[in-house]
C-alpha cells in the first residue's frame, strides 16, 4: 500500500520557524557584505523545502500533533482524516457506537482502517458500498477492531494474542516501535496515534470476524414456575415471603415495565427481586469471592407473549458451579430448599443440567486496594448519565454483621433502561441478570480486582441474537467503566 503525504508551502509555517529562517539568511547576507534578495538560489531553495517538510510533519494542523489532544475525540479526530473517512461513515452507520466514540473521555485501543482497507474489503465482497453492509454485521466488524484491553495500549505494548470486543482473538507479530502484522496479513502502518483518552493504530486492511467458533455456549439452568395470578399479584407475594424470613434482607425491587416507560419504549409486565441471607450467601464466597456476582439472589417475574405469568431463579447449585464451588454441599440444600418455598412451594425442582456451566466472567487487575477501585467505579458511574445505580452492596461488612469473616469484596447493582428494555423485549428471562452488576474484591494473595459479566455472555445464556448494536454498545460501556475502576 502507498501513502503520498502532501507536502505544504513553507509560507503556512509557524512564525517562529518563518522568522528564525529570514534570520538566518539576513545574517547571511551581512556576513558576506551582500545586499538582502528576495531572490534565492535553487540550492537554497532545496534546503527550505527539505527543512519545510520536517517542520510540517511535526505541526500539522490536526490537533493531537499540536499537542491540544486532551479534549479531541475519536470521531473528531477521523473528521481531520481523509484517510479516513470511510472509517468514519461506517461508525456513523452504528448511532450508538458513533455515540461513544464522540466522547474524549472514551478510554479504548483502536485499530483504523484506511480508505484503501475498505475499498478493498468492498472489492473482495458482494457490496458495492458500506451502505451495502447490514447495519448490524458492520457493528461486529468495527467492534473486532477494539480490544477488550482497558485503555491506551501502544504498539509496542501489544500481547501475542489480543481480545476484541467482538469476542474474537487478534494474533499480533510486533516489527517495530510502531508497526506491527496482525493475523498473518494485515499491518499497522501508523501507530500510537494519541487522541482524548485513547489510541489509534492505522491498519491497511479490515479485520474480519473469525470463522472458528468453538466457544462453549452455556447452558442457563433457570428453574421457572408457571402461575395462574398475575405478575404484580404473584410477585408481591414473593415480596412478603420474603419479608417474613428471618435472615433475609430485600436489597432492591426493580420494576422494569416501568423503566421501560419511563424511556419511551414498551414492555410486558417484568419485576426482579434482588435479595439475600447473608449468612449463606457469606460461606459461599469463602469458598470463591467471585460468586459475589450473583449475590444477593433473585426472582424474576414476567407475563410472556401468551399472558401466563413465569416466576425463574437460580438455584445455588448452579451457581455454585459456575465457579467450582464443591465444598458447600449442605448450605446448597438449605439454600435451594428456601428459593422453592420463597417461589410458591410445590416439588423441589433441579436444573435440568448443571456440566456446562462456567462463571465467563470478565476480570481485570487493579493497581489500588478495594476502596480506592470501588470509588474510583462509581465516581465512572455516576459520571454516565443514562446509568443509574439501583444498590451497593458491602458483602464484607454484611459478613461481619452475622459474626462471619470475608477479605473486602464489595457489589455494585446499576443499569440503563434504554438498553436492558431492548434485550427483554427480545426475552424477558434475561430480567433476572439485569440491572448489571460488578464486583470488587481482594483475594488472598492481597491482589484487587474488578469482575463483570459482559452483554455477549448475557445475551448467550438466552439465546438473544437480534440485539448486536445494543450488545455492542453495553460491552463498551462495561468496558470503558472497569477501565476507569483500575487506572
Amino acid at each position: 500500500m502507498n501513502i503520498i503525504k502532501t507536502t505544504r508551502s513553507w509560507t503556512l509555517l509557524p512564525s517562529t520557524f518563518l522568522f528564525f529562517i529570514t534570520f538566518l539568511l539576513f545574517t547571511a547576507c551581512e556576513q558576506d557584505n551582500l545586499r538582502f534578495s528576495p531572490e534565492l538560489s535553487p540550492e537554497l531553495l532545496a534546503n527550505i523545502d527539505e527543512v519545510a517538510t520536517t517542520i510540517n510533519d511535526k505541526y500539522d494542523p490536526v490537533p493531537e500533533l499540536r499537542g491540544e489532544n486532551q479534549n479531541l475525540s475519536i470521531t473528531e479526530y477521523l473528521s481531520f482524516k481523509p484517510e479516513l473517512s470511510l472509517l468514519a461513515a461506517a461508525i456513523d452507520r452504528v448511532p450508538t457506537l458513533a455515540e461513544t466514540l464522540s466522547n474524549p473521555a472514551v478510554q479504548i485501543t483502536l485499530f483504523a482502517p484506511t480508505n484503501n482497507a475498505f475499498t478493498a474489503l468492498l472489492a473482495a465482497t458482494d457490496f458495492d458500498s458500506l451502505d451495502d453492509i447490514p447495519t448490524e454485521m458492520l457493528g461486529m466488524i468495527l467492534m473486532n477492531h477494539v480490544l477488550t484491553r482497558e485503555g491506551r495500549v501502544g504498539v509496542i505494548e501489544l500481547e501475542e494474542s489480543e481480545n476484541t470486543l467482538a469476542e474474537d482473538d487478534l494474533d499480533i507479530d510486533i516489527t517495530g516501535q510502531e508497526t506491527a502484522t496482525i493475523n498473518d496479513g494485515i499491518n499497522v502502518v501508523r501507530g500510537n496515534q494519541f487522541v482524548g483518552r485513547s489510541i489509534l493504530h492505522w491498519i491497511d486492511g479490515v479485520i474480519l470476524l473469525s470463522d472458528d467458533d468453538t466457544a462453549e455456549e452455556e447452558d442457563n439452568s433457570l428453574i421457572i414456575k408457571q402461575e395462574t395470578a398475575s405478575v404484580d399479584v404473584v410477585f408481591d407475594a414473593i415480596v412478603a415471603r420474603i419479608e417474613a424470613q428471618e435472615g433475609l434482607m430485600i436489597a432492591a425491587q426493580v420494576d422494569h415495565t416501568a423503566a421501560a416507560a419511563g424511556v419511551g419504549l414498551d414492555l410486558r409486565p417484568t419485576k426482579t427481586v434482588i435479595f439475600g441471607n447473608p449468612a449463606a450467601g457469606t460461606q459461599f464466597m469463602q469458598s470463591d469471592q467471585r460468586i459475589g456476582i450473583d449475590l444477593p439472589l433473585k426472582f424474576v417475574v414476567w407475563e410472556d407473549e401468551d399472558g401466563a405469568t413465569n416466576v425463574a431463579y437460580y438455584d445455588a447449585k448452579t451457581l455454585t458451579q459456575r465457579y467450582s464451588i464443591t465444598d458447600k454441599d449442605e448450605v446448597v440444600n438449605m439454600v435451594n430448599m428456601a428459593l422453592n418455598n420463597l417461589s410458591g412451594g410445590g416439588d423441589l425442582r433441579t436444573p435440568n443440567d448443571t456440566d456446562n456451566i462456567t462463571d465467563q466472567l470478565t476480570v481485570k487487575a487493579s493497581p489500588n486496594d478495594v476502596e480506592t477501585t470501588y470509588n474510583q467505579l462509581i465516581t465512572a458511574l455516576n459520571g454516565v448519565e443514562p446509568i443509574s445505580i439501583i444498590a451497593e452492596i458491602n458483602h464484607d461488612m454484611a459478613a461481619t454483621n452475622v459474626g462471619l469473616e470475608l477479605r473486602p469484596t464489595r457489589l455494585v447493582i446499576f443499569g440503563n433502561p434504554m438498553a436492558g428494555t431492548r434485550f427483554m423485549q427480545s426475552d424477558q428471562r434475561i430480567g433476572i441478570d439485569l440491572p448489571l452488576k460488578m464486583l470488587v474484591w481482594e483475594d488472598a494473595d492481597g491482589d484487587v480486582f474488578v469482575g463483570y459479566y459482559n452483554a455477549s455472555t448475557l445475551t448467550e445464556r438466552y439465546d438473544i441474537d437480534d440485539q448486536e448494536e445494543v450488545k455492542n454498545m453495553v460491552n463498551m460501556a462495561l468496558n470503558n467503566l472497569s477501565a476507569a475502576a483500575v487506572q
